[in-house]
């Protein structure tokens, strides 16, 4: 782009159209910021169209709702808070920000949230978008402004997997995958997968030698 060929992009005019909010995340969103990428008009049309959701969904009091969170919110929220905040100390934040985006699509999903979700997720996004976390902010009712909050911390206890989808092979070739719960004992594992419907046509007319187990990683079922 050059100043003489009349073809540079004015940030005046985009901020005018877009706002300033959609601009810094655009620019964000491009990539590594060493790297030298290209001004696509479309593309911040698609973080402008991102924050609209945000706001839509997150500035509507409708969808906060008091109570217990929503399971998979929760987990998704903690998974948010720890990506973002380790993308951010590593400059990813094209990254950081498609995690936001998929945790605006759950929440959007699900239709509700608590003032808890709402007000940790402004939090979250606030850095990219100050201006509209802002608003947020002074939606949920704090009198203080939103640069005055620590960025929320990861509960990690929230962040454990309590199953692990198990690839099951007979014979070293992969034929199915099962999940199961991580603390279930090799005795557990070796029925559940004899009892696998799936299991059956592996199985007719031959013997079984041993199945062997690694827990969070295979099983392996050894037949003659």
């Amino acid at each position: 782009m050059s100043k003489s060929l009349k073809n540079v992009v004015n940030p005046d005019d985009v901020v005018k159209q877009y706002g300033a909010d959609s601009l810094r995340l655009y620019e964000m969103f491009m990539g590594p910021l060493d790297v030298i990428k290209p001004w696509v008009d479309s593309g911040i049309k698609g973080l402008y169209g991102f924050l609209n959701r945000v706001y839509r969904f997150f500035g509507d009091t409708a969808n906060i709702v008091s109570g217990d969170e929503d399971v998979e919110v929760l987990k998704a929220l903690h998974q948010t808070i720890k990506k973002v905040s380790q993308d951010i100390e590593n400059l990813r934040f094209n990254t950081a920000i498609s995690q936001m985006m998929i945790f605006t699509n759950l929440c959007m999903k699900k239709e509700k949230v608590t003032p808890e979700t709402a007000s940790a997720f402004a939090r979250v996004i606030s850095p990219f978008a100050p201006h509209v976390a802002e608003e947020l902010w002074s939606l949920y009712g704090h009198d203080q402004s939103i640069i005055n909050e620590s960025f929320p911390e990861a509960d990690e206890s929230l962040l454990k997997e309590n199953s692990y989808e198990y690839p099951v092979s007979f014979n070293g070739k992969l034929r199915f995958k099962l999940e199961l719960p991580l603390d279930i004992s090799e005795e557990d594992v070796k029925k559940a997968v004899m009892e696998n419907p799936q299991s059956l046509r592996y199985l007719e007319n031959k013997q079984v030698k041993k199945v062997i187990f690694v827990k969070g990683k295979i099983i392996n079922v050894v037949t003659d």
